[in-house]
């Protein structure tokens, strides 16, 4: 499974805003990602099943979308007032 780097950099971004609460596990995860392994490396890794990787960047994934879309709201109320 490729992620793709604007996929890697929102999900960076989300998780170094602070406001949310992202897990050990996904951070250890995001970390990896960003060194560049592949979802078998990081199972690997971590000593998980890939598949446990993948339910968690789909997690992380829906949860940026959520993010994004709330600032990209916000972004635009700022914008016409």
């Amino acid at each position: 499974m490729k992620i793709s780097s604007a996929s890697l950099n929102g999900l960076s971004a989300y998780a170094a805003t602070g406001s949310h609460r992202i897990g050990l596990r996904q951070l250890e995860i995001l970390h990896l990602l960003r060194r560049g392994l592949s979802t078998r490396a990081i199972a690997l890794e971590l000593g998980i099943a890939w598949s446990t990787v993948r339910v968690y960047l789909h997690r992380l994934r829906r949860r940026v979308a959520r993010w994004n879309a709330t600032r990209t709201r916000a972004h635009a109320r700022r914008a016409t007032v």
